[in-house]
């Protein structure tokens, strides 16, 4: 959670809603397909990663900028790798994630 927004990464409608705290008014969402798994902004608020479960074809990891719709960058694990849930890391700068997966 970043001082003053969290988002969230659980179940449906398959995006990322973030929330501005304490009243958690809506501020924006981030599009990320089935299965949210987590989300992990970067050290200075800029960058938002989100993950999801790899159970298709579509990327599983998308870094956004703070704010956008389109992601800046996205990772496609090998299809039998998934995201392990509470993994996903972001750098202070937004320019490097990492994640653990699960080998299925």
């Amino acid at each position: 959670m970043l001082a003053g927004l969290v988002v969230e990464s659980t179940g449906h409608p398959y995006e990322h809603r973030a929330y501005r705290v304490p009243d958690l008014a809506d501020a924006g969402v981030y599009p990320s397909g089935p299965y949210p798994t987590d989300a992990e902004w970067s050290g200075d608020g800029a960058t938002v990663a989100i993950g999801r479960d790899g159970h298709s074809s579509d990327p599983d990891v998308y870094l956004y900028d703070r704010g956008a719709t389109s992601p800046r960058y996205v990772v496609d694990f090998h299809p039998d790798q998934n995201l392990w849930r509470g993994t996903l890391l972001v750098d202070r700068a937004g320019t490097r994630a990492w994640a653990v997966t699960t080998d299925v």
